[in-house]
């Protein structure tokens, strides 16, 4: 299983790109990013599939957060969080967001699960560490391992983007400026925060895009991103000043179109 898992991620971290991420400075000139997309669906499985997966990830952040302060506690060495029943929580909380799948979407969920289940299990020494506080397990980390893995399965990205990023992949392209121009604008106080969707184009391919953004809606989003702004978090980076109930950032799926 450890090959495949390196080998998921490898093919990953080298076929990387993202929208967003061409005409950067760390983008070498050259390449298509409809080459990288091999699963494509009709229009309407498209969307479904978006929705669930936008969803499936922030699901899984939630997960994350529910076990932070297990997470955190450096005196807690086994913290009994496995693939089986991370998936049983993500599901739970998914289930709230999307109460009933279609067919296409508990195919594609299916995966998502495998790749996530992938990221707890590889990340069970890191996990289980006495005597360590900080971890660098978080909602966002194991997005990112997520999404990367399921990437790798299926050529269908999932990013997370917003006004403030911290690594090139998360460099918002210009639809999805458009759209936190547009999430900025509203009330984030209570839930539910919305969506966006619509089909547009990524190089030559026809995609189904959609986007939910994510809220700085809990004290302890702020530890990293809140106060004195310019100060360094616990990562080294700069924090960006956000209050309680701000825009943070957004979650973007783009799924290919069948022709």
């Amino acid at each position: 299983m450890k090959t495949t898992f390196y080998a998921l991620l490898s093919s990953a971290v080298i076929g990387l790109t993202v929208p967003g991420y061409a005409g950067t400075p760390y983008h070498t000139p050259g390449g298509q990013i409809e080459y990288n997309f091999f699963t494509k669906f009709t229009e309407q499985e498209a969307k479904e599939v978006a929705e669930v997966l936008a969803r499936a990830t922030e699901a899984g952040r939630a997960a994350i957060l529910t076990h932070l302060p297990k997470i955190l506690d450096p005196k807690i060495g086994d913290k009994g969080i496995r693939p089986d029943n991370f998936e049983e929580l993500l599901r739970s909380i998914l289930a709230a967001a999307i109460p009933k799948l279609t067919p296409v979407q508990k195919k594609m969920l299916d995966k998502y699960m495998e790749a996530s289940g992938m990221v707890i299990a590889y990340n069970q020494d890191r996990l289980n560490v006495k005597g360590v506080g900080f971890k660098y397990v978080l909602p966002a980390s194991w997005a990112k391992e997520t999404n990367m893995i399921f990437r790798a399965m299926t050529g269908i990205p999932i990013k997370q983007s917003g006004p403030f990023y911290r690594i090139p992949t998360g460099i918002p392209d210009a639809f999805e400026k458009e759209v936190i121009a547009k999430f900025g604008k509203r009330d984030y106080s209570k839930p539910p925060y919305g969506e966006f969707g619509a089909i547009g184009t990524i190089g030559k391919q026809k995609v189904y895009r959609q986007v939910i953004p994510v809220v700085a809606n809990i004290p302890l989003c702020l530890k990293c991103h809140g106060d004195d702004k310019g100060s360094l978090d616990i990562l080294g980076y700069e924090k960006e000043g956000l209050k309680l109930n701000d825009l943070r950032g957004i979650i973007s799926v783009a799924v290919p179109i069948k022709e």
